[in-house]
């Protein structure tokens, strides 16, 4: 089927990975019964994009 891939349209797939362009993968590998794909990843929020404030020190 066109524009899908497995069960996840292909555009939400990329604008999940555009929110976690510049981030740390922590973990990948196809999962165990091989039939998917595994991405782990480490996200910070960005105080730009999520308005969360960061308070400084300890």
């Amino acid at each position: 089927m066109p524009g899908r891939s497995g069960g996840v349209e292909i555009s939400q797939l990329d604008r999940a990975l555009d929110e976690v362009f510049d981030q740390a993968v922590v973990y990948h590998a196809h999962t165990d019964y091989m039939r998917d794909y595994e991405v782990v990843l480490y996200a910070t929020a960005d105080l730009n994009r999520s308005g969360v404030r960061v308070r400084a020190g300890g």
